[in-house]
């Protein structure tokens, strides 16, 4: 007992206008045989953060494009695309690709550039209307999907006017006809942004009103547009002679530049809270990255990928209410390709690796409840384990604590990453979410079918028996005995992960 020894295919070639790549995030299940890539942490700058590869088996290129509350979308060999964290969760909707998902609904484009609906699988593909025209939906919150149409065939000058749809009762509707070229890409709690060729550039419409439109371009800028938003907070780019990321906080003066330093050119594509997301270029090359308000709080993303990936960029971005935060996006492999990836982080102290369907499924198929373990023989809702009091490493006061356990023998362990990006891996009843190098805290014999470590008195601290090292982040997790006839022929499961990042 006890022995523990993972856009579409070119952005050059995409059918819609390059200026305005439609991104945003408010994705589930074609079974193809691929464990997730689970990428390796580089530096200390971006030690919480993972990266795990969505890319199918079998394909040549994928994208992810949005994400929201777990599901992520995007396309696959010119196939729209959702996902459910890992790539063998990939379903394939149908020709086109889907840009955004409100959780309940994907919204992208049919393989003729017509706007599209789906709510998980192809099956429920539906077109939104306009009949004749073409169009392009690039966002979606709370139902209400915003993009833009264009009249069939295509003239010289195009009219293209901005619109929005209820995903629920395929109804539509324009936000006027007062110019050409004025588009929307993203939409929050009933407020979409977008660009007006008339005015510039980057513009706002509060309550997608058409009089209501706000004007965000820059000062001293030639061209700009506002790509996402969420809160107070709006994103795009600015041209001042190379194209700039940037945010906005409602008018065109709050403009704050977030071109990192040494980059040429730069584009932030969404926003959640107060992380943006999208690409800064160094040298040629595209870099997936984020930032939290400023041009020096620039995280790059790129560099949390193998070596031999070219380029990448971020395109989506959502957090859960612990504050764990979820990026998808792509990468460029060394053959030209790209593949869709989603980087993670993981909010200190926070569950991962649950076995509530959320990530890897339990062996058998069956699942706990959310933040458990996989169920066993005592607990069809799964054991969990919990962090409390403070992980400092100068006053440690960090307990563990079990439950739903049954009683007998069990092994506190600290690992030096998450299994998979934290997915985990099946093993036993139940799933590994703790692995890299394994240090071994204690035996204990749960009671009651609960368990604690350090047991006052008996065991010294975590953080010296863990060796934790100020700023580390480890994950840790209880394996324990688990004999009674149950799922597998194995004898013993484990809980859920938790992630802590131990304090000075």
């Amino acid at each position: 007992m006890l022995g523990l020894a993972a856009r579409l295919s070119d952005p050059r070639s995409q059918s819609y206008p390059q200026s305005h790549v439609p991104s945003h995030s408010r994705g589930t299940r074609h079974a193809l045989a691929v464990a997730s890539i689970a990428f390796a942490l580089t530096s200390t700058a971006q030690a919480q953060w993972s990266a795990t590869s969505l890319h199918p088996a079998g394909a040549t290129n994928s994208r992810a494009l949005g994400t929201f509350g777990g599901q992520h979308v995007g396309q696959v060999d010119g196939e729209a695309a959702v996902w459910n964290g890992t790539s063998n969760s990939y379903v394939d909707l149908g020709p086109g690709y889907a840009v955004a998902t409100d959780g309940q609904y994907q919204v992208g484009q049919d393989a003729v550039n017509h706007p599209r609906r789906w709510a998980g699988t192809q099956a429920t593909g539906v077109g939104l209307p306009y009949g004749t025209w073409g169009g392009y939906v690039t966002g979606l919150d709370l139902g209400i999907a915003v993009g833009w149409i264009y009249l069939l065939p295509h003239s010289a000058p195009d009219v293209n006017l901005p619109a929005s749809w209820s995903v629920s009762t395929f109804s539509g509707g324009l936000l006027g006809t007062n110019g050409p070229e004025a588009y929307l890409y993203g939409v929050s709690a009933g407020t979409g942004v977008g660009s007006f060729r008339s005015t510039g550039g980057a513009g706002m419409w509060p309550g997608l009103v058409e009089t209501n439109f706000v004007d965000l371009h820059p000062v001293g800028s030639t061209q700009s547009a506002a790509l996402d938003l969420h809160g107070g907070t709006q994103v795009g780019w600015a041209t001042f002679g190379t194209k700039h990321a940037g945010q906005w906080s409602g008018s065109a003066a709050s403009w704050v530049d977030l071109a990192p330093t040494g980059s040429s050119e730069s584009q932030a594509l969404a926003v959640f809270g107060a992380r943006t997301v999208g690409s800064a270029t160094f040298g040629g090359s595209e870099h997936a990255g984020t930032w939290t308000g400023s041009a020096s709080s620039w995280l790059d993303l790129h560099v949390l990928l193998p070596a031999g990936y070219t380029e990448s960029r971020a395109t989506g971005i959502w957090a859960d209410a612990a504050g764990s935060e979820f990026v998808c996006g792509w990468a460029r492999n060394a053959s030209g390709n790209t593949e869709a990836i989603l980087w993670r982080s993981m909010a200190t102290g926070s569950t991962f690796c649950a076995g509530d369907g959320s990530v890897t499924p339990c062996p058998c198929g069956n699942q706990g409840a959310a933040l458990r373990g996989c169920p066993n023989s005592l607990e069809p809702l799964g054991a969990r384990l919990v962090a409390n009091g403070v992980a400092s490493v100068g006053n440690d006061q960090l307990q563990l604590n079990v439950v739903g356990v049954p009683n007998g023998p069990g092994l506190f362990f600290q690992g030096s990453i998450q299994v998979a990006g934290g997915l985990g891996s099946t093993f036993g009843d139940g799933l590994r979410c703790a692995g890299g190098s394994i240090v071994r805290l204690g035996i204990v014999v749960a009671n009651a079918n609960t368990a604690q470590y350090p047991r006052p008195g008996v065991d010294p601290s975590v953080s010296t028996q863990g060796s934790a090292a100020i700023g580390g982040f480890y994950a840790y997790q209880y394996y324990y005995r688990d004999t009674a006839s149950f799922c597998t022929t194995a004898t013993f499961n484990l809980t859920n992960g938790v992630l802590l990042s131990w304090l000075p």
